[in-house]
């Protein structure tokens, strides 16, 4: 598999699968992607180590009075992960979840994003609900993805709001480590 280096919130030079290769031109959706790949998805379901990732790369802590409205009442710590294209916050709740929220994003170029690289390790993510809330404003995709004995719940919502760039609404993606089920491939 290609490997080559990208430049994300001073984690410099950090292996980014394949990126050249993405069909998905989406600079902000590539960096997240880039931001999950290398700390939600090894690091979901381990709070512990997602944190002590986030200070070996010295990023920094969101003050606690800001932290608390991306935790979302539940305890845990956030990180500032802005890049020159989109403002981001790591978070890593105690419970284990592990969250990037942007602020602005397309979903369905994250969406594709996110397949493109799950498919290029030969992991087939299975879609298993979508949600609208009832005001149109908030979207959300659950998707499931396995690979050996790591398996993940992972979650793809927007919320649209007036101050985003060109109308783009926040987006967030969660990942969440399940109990793997079934045969191991």
């Amino acid at each position: 598999m290609k490997r080559l280096a990208c430049v994300l919130i001073g984690l410099t030079a950090v292996p980014c699968t394949a990126l050249a290769q993405r069909a998905v031109q989406d600079k902000t959706a590539l960096q997240a992607l880039a931001l999950f790949e290398h700390t939600c998805l090894p690091y979901a379901g381990m709070a512990g180590d997602l944190r002590m990732l986030a200070a070996s790369k010295q990023m920094v802590p969101v003050p606690a009075a800001t932290a608390a409205a991306f935790l979302g009442g539940e305890p845990g710590m956030a990180f500032w992960a802005n890049t020159p294209d989109v403002k981001m916050v790591l978070v890593s709740n105690d419970s284990g979840a592990c969250r990037i929220i942007m602020d602005h994003g397309d979903k369905t170029n994250v969406e594709q994003a996110l397949q493109d690289y799950f498919t290029s390790l030969g992991i087939l993510p299975a879609e298993i609900d979508q949600k609208v809330s009832p005001d149109g404003k908030a979207r959300q995709s659950l998707w499931l993805a396995s690979f050996h004995e790591r398996s993940w719940l992972i979650s793809v919502t927007t919320h649209a709001h007036s101050e985003a760039p060109n109308g783009l609404p926040t987006l967030i993606l969660l990942a969440t480590s399940q109990k793997r089920v079934g045969p191991q491939p």
